[in-house]
């Protein structure tokens, strides 16, 4: 009765930040995660940062247990303020380039009229033809750069209103500066990396560096397939009375089929659970059970390595598996290609798991 208790509790909650997050994405939030409506005033003994002439992310309930936080949503605000800066500054540096290639464009037709003045004039004047044929093709030739940069100018005006719809914000799994809503669970031994297994062929790799059992479990949201295998996300927890504020960086290795097929799940090792609570918290963290998170895409980081590659157990003179074990930075795998020593042409690998080839 108690597990049961605890499981809706955590539904409940679940729902709730789903609500807050759809809140937020339309302005400040008036809701806490918990349902409960936000103060407008603030009390002498709230030191919390706020944002000036805003109102104030603080539940009402706030004191009477740790559900209640408000780190996220100003965490957001401050990632949103930066990435409009670093906007700003693109946009600043394509009306430069914008600017130096009007100049270049005006000073070029200026020396394309004279030259064509002066070489009529020569022609004029001598009567010649092959001056005449020369005058032609001197002018092509200005003619030609004058239009390659004018169609230069064009490309970076393009450029400039293609990056103007920056702003605008979405949901997709792929954005790097917006947190999205999900809950998290753990499995294997409490401090132990999960499973030796998994759905991406990773293996023992997982409990050995750079791994180290910084790994977890999707629903089918984020497993995609298997071409979500090894993406990197960093995972926080929402509990400030129990969680830390540093989020936690796991790496894909395996498939979650008995978590929620509508909602994204992080079904994480124990390890990487653990480290989602403040010192000496890991154990009664775990004892939660399911816990609400916030979660988004990050870069994969892997020092002194770019890319490594596994040769499958089972590969044979006929038949060649390989893993992809560490791809360092943005993006996917989208394809690979082989050829054998001595051969020109490039045969592309069957896709298997994701990033695993």
């Amino acid at each position: 009765m108690e597990e049961e208790l605890r499981d809706k509790k955590a539904q409940k909650d679940y729902y709730n930040m789903l609500d807050f997050v759809a809140n937020a994405q339309q302005g400040i939030p008036k809701l806490c995660p918990c349902g409960s409506i936000t103060k407008e005033t603030v009390d002498e003994e709230d030191t919390y940062d706020y944002l000036p002439g805003k109102r104030y992310f603080i539940c009402k309930d706030f004191e009477n247990d740790g559900l209640h936080f408000r780190q996220p949503w100003v965490m957001a605000i401050q990632e949103e303020v930066e990435r409009l800066k670093e906007w700003y500054h693109e946009q600043a540096k394509l009306l430069r380039e914008c600017h130096a290639l009007k100049d270049q464009v005006r000073m070029l037709q200026d020396q394309t009229r004279l030259r064509a003045i002066s070489f009529t004039l020569l022609v004029l004047k001598t009567g010649y033809d092959d001056i005449l044929i020369s005058s032609i093709c001197v002018s092509s030739i200005l003619a030609f750069i004058y239009f390659a940069l004018a169609l230069a100018t064009l490309c970076i005006f393009l450029r400039l209103l293609n990056s103007s719809s920056a702003p605008v914000t979405t949901n997709s799994h792929a954005s790097n500066s917006h947190w999205l809503p999900a809950v998290a669970t753990w499995y294997g031994s409490a401090n132990g990396d999960g499973s030796d297994g998994g759905a991406c062929g990773y293996g023992t790799l997982v409990d050995v560096k750079p791994l180290h059992a910084r790994v977890g479990a999707v629903n089918p949201i984020l497993f995609k397939n298997g071409e979500g295998c090894g993406a990197c996300y960093k995972v926080r927890c929402l509990d400030r009375s129990i969680c830390s504020r540093r989020a936690v960086t796991v790496i894909i290795t395996d498939e979650c089929p008995g978590c929620s097929k509508t909602n994204t799940h992080f079904d994480l090792s124990g390890a990487a659970f653990g480290r989602l609570a403040i010192s000496g918290e890991s154990g009664p963290l775990r004892n939660r059970g399911l816990i609400p998170v916030i979660y988004r895409r990050t870069a994969c980081k892997y020092r002194g390595k770019n890319i490594a590659f596994h040769v499958n157990e089972g590969s044979t003179d006929f038949w060649l598996s390989l893993l992809v074990e560490f791809e360092d930075g943005e993006g996917d795998i989208g394809s690979m290609h082989i050829r054998q020593a001595g051969a020109s042409e490039w045969l592309e690998m069957k896709h298997v798991w994701g990033i695993n080839n």
